[in-house]
């Protein structure tokens, strides 16, 4: 990393590379990583947590390749736990390159954690005179995996960044336009939370990246209805082995012809249980990436995680699925459907709606006629509850737990 940001800094040295609170050249970068290099000794581990941008981004320059393995801290984890982890998956080998550790979980569970290195983070990173004219607004956490992306994206292309991250989504979109924002990549949850901001019109980005969750067609409808300037991609990233793939042709999925294609790397195909896999190169194994898909006219559609399953009275239903035809509503703003407790069916579906409708009666009636239209009995919502909005966890998803 710190050699390609040298390479940045010959040819950008005096550009802005963060912005927002207190404008950083990329030369003031490359010289506090260089300074704290210098008085912190070379060590086995290191964690990083985010106080600020300036403060992450020096950290990420002065220790890679100065420590063997470097610990990327979200919040609410705890360090001391996370760094047992660490030391009991880690494996010897005689590489040079440090350790990037990412914190996994989902929206679910407790976090795993994956190692990449530098080159493996930054191969999907595009640069170029269109790339480092840019300002990319930050609105993942930097210290996961998505965040990650999005600041080499940003620093190795030459571009600025703009941290944006912030609990009120009115906050980050007056950031965002204060700051020139015109890159933006954020999770499908993130988006329809920008969507309900005053001002969203006055955003004109040139690039729009969704990853994290489905992609629906109806958000991928709005964005481009919204955004019609900007390329529009949807990203599927497996942050466990630290590949993913883009489909940028403004649908849903992806195209079927990219199933068993030995010319297209990572390479997709499907078990017989209906699960995406994914194998990185032709000398590995393919790996049950625990998405369900499903074929329809040419095309592969995200079903929702193997893990998440609802099970009502022995039938399964996808909580992505039943948001996907919820958000087809022309009355729903932001759906999250999950699981309900019951003595007689074991579970039955729940949905928790933000609506334009206002009187919960006309709003229920309205959205089990459409419903009614499109599942089936048991996929439809038998509980609902009218919210101003839906907490979104830290990684930016959709809380799936009650």
């Amino acid at each position: 990393m710190y050699k390609n940001l040298e390479q940045v800094v010959t040819e950008f040295a005096d550009r802005i590379a963060l912005g927002f609170d207190g404008n950083v050249s990329f030369r003031s970068l490359i010289n506090a990583a260089q300074e704290l290099r210098r008085v912190r000794p070379a060590r086995d581990k290191t964690v990083v947590s985010f106080e600020n941008i300036h403060q992450f981004v020096t950290e990420l320059l002065a220790f890679d390749g100065h420590v063997a393995h470097l610990l990327l801290l979200p919040d609410g984890v705890n360090a001391e736990e996370a760094l047992r982890r660490i030391d009991a998956d880690k494996q010897s080998d005689n590489s040079q390159e440090t350790k990037w550790w990412f914190a996994s979980s989902g929206t679910t569970g407790i976090p795993s954690w994956n190692a990449h290195t530098l080159q493996q983070l930054s191969r999907a990173v595009v640069t170029g005179e269109v790339q480092n004219d840019l300002c990319w607004g930050l609105l993942y956490q930097a210290t996961r995996f998505a965040g990650i992306q999005v600041v080499l994206q940003s620093l190795l292309s030459g571009a600025k960044l703009v941290d944006a991250v912030n609990a009120n989504p009115q906050t980050s979109l007056d950031i965002m336009l204060t700051n020139g924002v015109d890159a933006i990549s954020a999770t499908p949850s993130i988006y329809r939370r920008f969507m309900m901001a005053e001002g969203i019109d006055s955003l004109h980005p040139k690039f729009v990246s969704l990853g994290g969750e489905i992609a629906e067609q109806s958000l991928l409808d709005q964005i481009t209805g919204l955004f019609p300037k900007a390329k529009v991609s949807h990203i599927f990233a497996a942050s466990e082995l630290g590949v993913g793939f883009a489909v940028s042709d403004g649908q849903a999925g992806f195209p079927l012809t990219w199933l068993n294609n030995a010319k297209r790397f990572p390479m997709l195909s499907i078990d017989s249980d209906d699960c995406l896999l994914l194998k990185v190169n032709a000398e590995h194994e393919y790996v049950n990436t625990g998405d369900k898909v499903a074929v329809k006219e040419g095309r592969v559609y995200f079903q929702g995680r193997s893990s998440g399953l609802i099970n009502v009275g022995g039938n399964k239903v996808y909580p992505e699925y039943i948001e996907d035809v919820l958000h087809q509503s022309p009355l729903v703003l932001h759906a999250r459907v999950y699981p309900k407790s019951n003595p007689i069916m074991g579970q039955l579906v729940a949905a928790d709606i933000v609506c334009t409708e206002k009187d919960p009666k006309l709003a229920q009636q309205h959205i089990l006629e459409h419903c009614n239209r499109s599942l089936q009995r048991y996929q439809i919502p038998m509980f609902f509850r009218w919210l101003d909005s839906i907490d979104i966890a830290l990684t930016g998803k959709v809380k799936r737990n009650e």
